[in-house]
């Protein structure tokens, strides 16, 4: 692990591969010119019953609003994504679906991902890959669960500090 200890490792790996498949999706299809994250969207869209809603994708991403927003809005210019009908009186929290065109695309990224996933684990054991996918699930549940944590630990200190602010006053 080159002096690294086993935290510093496991974030360097996370970032390495995140970047890299950037990569990859982006140049799964690059005549479609689509970023990674709009291939996640139309991925996840195609797998969702009817549809999801930019605030449904942010909390699965973990990515601001306004970026979901903004590739909800240049994947609906494109033509791949259209409001769900059952949603067209809402103005907000509605619910993106594909188009046919969207689906055509679903499709091709399909295809093409499940090549890519294929060549890249063709020299690991199926068994390797479930531990792998099982470990990935409980480490992540346990991040999210740990820095909810500390983002309650801070609040409660930031209230504690600014009580003590206002007695001394």
């Amino acid at each position: 692990m080159n002096g690294l200890d086993h935290f510093d490792f496991f974030v360097t790996m996370l970032m390495k591969n995140h970047k890299n498949v950037q990569k990859l999706l982006e140049n799964i299809l690059p005549e479609c010119g689509l970023k990674h994250v709009s291939i996640m969207c139309i991925r996840l869209i195609t797998v969702s019953e009817s549809g999801l809603s930019a605030s449904e994708l942010g909390s699965i991403f973990v990515y601001d609003k306004a970026l979901i927003s903004r590739t909800l809005r240049d994947l609906q210019e494109r033509g791949y994504i259209c409001r769900n009908p059952e949603d067209e009186g809402l103005s907000r929290g509605y619910r993106m679906v594909l188009t046919e065109k969207g689906r055509e695309l679903a499709e091709n990224m399909s295809a093409a991902i499940s090549e890519l996933t294929a060549e890249v684990s063709a020299d690991i054991p199926q068994s390797d890959i479930e531990v792998f996918y099982n470990t990935s699930v409980r480490l992540s549940e346990n991040l999210i669960k740990y820095a909810k944590e500390i983002k309650k630990n801070a609040h409660e200190n930031s209230a504690d500090t600014t009580e003590q602010l206002k007695q001394e006053v």
